[in-house]
């Protein structure tokens, strides 16, 4: 009976201890796991903050290349015609910029432009806040009448939004960048201009300005900023 009670309590012991054993290594994958869980976690989200500040800075410099596009538009315009298109004063982002610099054709008491809504003669008061488009051409005027110009190339048509209201519907230079951050997409937005006298930036030229919003804040690119500037 000693013999076997001495044989047996090594096998016991050795069963306590490796079952300690077993225990400690099991709990320590645990943390392990945990803290490898952890560190994923973090990078994921670093990774994603990343791409999105990316993305919208490539968005910022989409809208500032546009602005430069439209800024050769204009001043071509002026170059061929030795003033700056006409603006609105009154309202900023209602301009009749689409209409100058694409032309219009005047027939039949409407204002037809390449690529865009035409619109009524009588309309362009109300809207506008002028009589008519200086770049345009009415076939049955006199002979002597300055044909139109297109001085807008390579626009594409989201660069070109359709602004419905109780007078008509009508064309309108904007921006569009679809908003990884905003579900739906934030809409276009329409440049604002603003010759002298009335620009307060340029005020011997132009102001061309555009607020965009992007993940929750609004940024403006202007004529008089190269780089975007964020409102809040």
């Amino acid at each position: 009976m000693k013999n076997k009670f001495q044989v047996g309590l090594p096998v016991a012991q050795g069963d306590v201890r490796f079952g300690s054993v077993r225990s400690s290594r099991a709990a320590f994958t645990l943390i392990e796991l945990l803290t490898v869980i952890t560190i994923i976690s973090v990078v994921a989200g670093l990774v994603l903050a990343g791409a999105g500040a990316a993305s919208k800075n490539a968005k910022l410099k989409m809208a500032e290349a546009q602005r430069d596009q439209l800024i050769t538009f204009i001043d071509g315009y002026y170059a061929r015609r030795n003033v700056y298109p006409p603006d609105n004063p009154v309202n900023p982002s209602n301009n009749p910029l689409f209409y100058e610099l694409a032309g219009t054709t005047n027939a039949n008491g409407r204002f037809s432009p390449p690529g865009g809504l035409s619109i009524t003669a009588a309309s362009v008061q109300p809207i506008f806040g002028m009589g008519g488009f200086i770049n345009s051409f009415n076939p049955a005027g006199d002979a002597g009448d300055q044909p139109m110009q297109t001085f807008i190339k390579g626009l594409k048509d989201n660069q070109k939004m359709t602004v419905s209201n109780n007078i008509n519907s009508y064309t309108a230079l904007c921006v569009y960048l679809p908003s990884p951050y905003v579900s739906p997409p934030a809409p276009p937005a329409p440049w604002n201009y603003l010759i002298a006298p009335h620009a307060t930036n340029n005020t011997t030229t132009y102001d061309l300005w555009v607020d965009v919003k992007l993940g929750g804040a609004t940024y403006r690119i202007s004529n008089w900023n190269k780089q975007s500037q964020r409102l809040n």
